[in-house]
């Protein structure tokens, strides 16, 4: 794949997973200051159990189709494609009624004897429908991803949010006000409601692609072996996901429970929750609106390129990869930990929130590039070492919680050293493997270099902006919103005049 090909790909993903990100940013802060932290946290203890029960059809299997399907599109293969897609659909419907019978069957365990919180069980029951719902998009997306149709891929996810965001914001501005269980089980219902509308749109794409492509050419894979391809491709991500979302899980076990023990009530050891996952979170993962974008495109990318053996442009498009991460990064976390305290105020309106924001944001760099490397791990073959390298970080992220926060010493600052070293960790783990692919050169030298001085001079500036605004008694929210504003234009406009060109890459 040319880089021409590569990087517009992405910056249709960028600009779509942007769209997306503002759309989810704003329902997240919208559905914040309605229903209150409270709320917020309880969603956040019923959200992660849906996320490991749903790990096991939407971790590995879309990008297994992805893939299976990109190779018979290869080959001109139509019949291969379709054959692919139901066989996949069928297997994901088994598995996530399957899924959903459990879930029922186990809830009640769940909320009484995991989380001592019996009001959990009916959240429980309205989070069950988003399962087959949620599967089904996943895999018809991976089959867009597959056919390279990243725009259509794009907008289902618009549609998804936007569907959301109208009927739930609605439905809680036209009962406002009620109690913070009853708002957290519409929200828990919005899962539902968004991907329902996605998945009427990716159905009907994919009845016409079907229509139109027809049935012309033989193929051999049977349904059996159709599976076994995609378990065998599926099964590391998904082990990874499950993971990564049974951590999860367990951060909204013992984060409450621990700050229980360190001497906060319940309500206050729940808001302290919400405002880790449910305000400092959607901030701190904003590169990832980029970074899903390139990981989404560098793995077909790497595999096709280490099967030829061009490792020339491996190099070339993993160093791509990690300027743009870092042209992107660098200068939201500096934002983030500059101005915690008026961005709390101005998007949460909630002035405890600005200390999580600041924080968190030092972790922002390791998160994202570790993102980017597990996406290159997995392009060229080295998906186990990628699992197992993030198992460890996930590891140490849950010792922290476990031993430092009901540590008086410590408290909730256990859960942002386990936060803020964990990508770091697996970052050096990942740097074992990759350092043969990330021999710096002089060029990449300069490349850094005009980066930190275009931070340094725009980071002046709105300093100095800032300082002048307060003395003019301008409205704190609008001195942020400029703020930003004139960091970021003029961050591009030197990056510009500096011509720091991520392109130009020398191996």
């Amino acid at each position: 794949m040319k880089n021409s090909k590569f990087i517009y790909g992405t910056i249709i993903l960028a600009t779509s997973s942007l769209i997306v990100r503002m759309l989810s940013l704003s329902y997240d802060i919208t559905l914040s200051r309605m229903i209150g932290a409270e709320a917020i946290g309880l969603f956040y203890l019923v959200n992660p159990i849906l996320m490991m029960f749903l790990m096991v059809t939407t971790a590995g299997i879309p990008t297994a189709v992805s893939k299976l399907v990109s190779k018979a599109k290869s080959r001109n293969s139509n019949y291969d494609v379709t054959v692919t897609v139901n066989a996949t659909i069928l297997l994901t419907l088994i598995i996530s009624f399957i899924l959903a019978l459990i879930l029922i069957v186990t809830s009640k365990h769940i909320s009484i004897n995991i989380y001592n919180n019996e009001r959990l069980l009916s959240l429980i029951y309205v989070s069950i429908p988003a399962i087959p719902i949620l599967s089904l998009t996943s895999v018809l997306r991976g089959y867009l991803y597959g056919l390279n149709k990243m725009a259509q891929a794009g907008f289902s996810e618009i549609i998804e949010h936007i569907g959301r965001f109208i009927i739930i914001i609605f439905i809680l501005f036209y009962i406002h006000p009620v109690s913070p269980y009853t708002s957290c089980k519409i929200a828990i219902f919005g899962i539902s409601i968004g991907e329902f509308f996605d998945l009427i749109y990716l159905l009907s794409i994919y009845k016409k692609n079907t229509r139109d492509t027809g049935l012309a050419i033989y193929s051999k894979d049977s349904f059996k072996s159709i599976v076994l391809k995609i378990i065998k491709i599926a099964t590391p991500l998904t082990i990874l996901g499950f993971v990564s979302v049974a951590s999860q899980s367990l951060n909204t076990i013992l984060i409450p429970k621990s700050l229980l023990e360190a001497g906060l009530s319940q309500s206050q050891s729940i808001e302290t929750l919400g405002r880790i996952m449910g305000m400092g979170m959607p901030l701190v993962y904003l590169p990832y609106i980029v970074t899903s974008a390139l990981v989404i495109n560098i793995i077909p990318n790497l595999s096709n390129q280490s099967h030829l053996k061009n490792y020339k442009d491996i190099k070339i498009n993993i160093t791509l990869s990690i300027r743009i991460t870092f042209i992107i990064t660098l200068p939201t976390m500096i934002v983030f930990f500059i101005h915690s305290h008026p961005l709390s105020v101005l998007l949460y309106n909630d002035i405890h929130a600005a200390k999580y924001i600041k924080i968190m944001s030092c972790g922002m760099v390791f998160l994202a590039i570790q993102h980017i490397f597990s996406g290159i791990l997995y392009g060229i073959g080295k998906q186990v070492r990628a699992t197992v390298h993030r198992i460890i970080g996930i590891a140490f992220q849950l010792f922290c919680i476990v031993f430092l926060i009901s540590n008086p010493r410590y408290g909730v600052n256990g859960y942002f050293i386990g936060f803020i070293l964990s990508p770091i960790i697996v970052f050096l783990f990942d740097m074992t493997v990759l350092h043969r692919y990330l021999r710096s050169t002089f060029t990449d030298f300069i490349f850094f270099s005009k980066i930190g001085i275009s931070i340094l001079i725009t980071t002046i500036l709105t300093f100095l902006y800032s300082n002048f605004s307060t003395s003019w008694n301008i409205p704190i929210n609008n001195t942020t919103i400029f703020t930003i504003l004139i960091y970021f234009i003029s961050y591009i406009g030197l990056l510009i005049f500096l011509k720091a060109n991520p392109l130009d890459i020398k191996v």
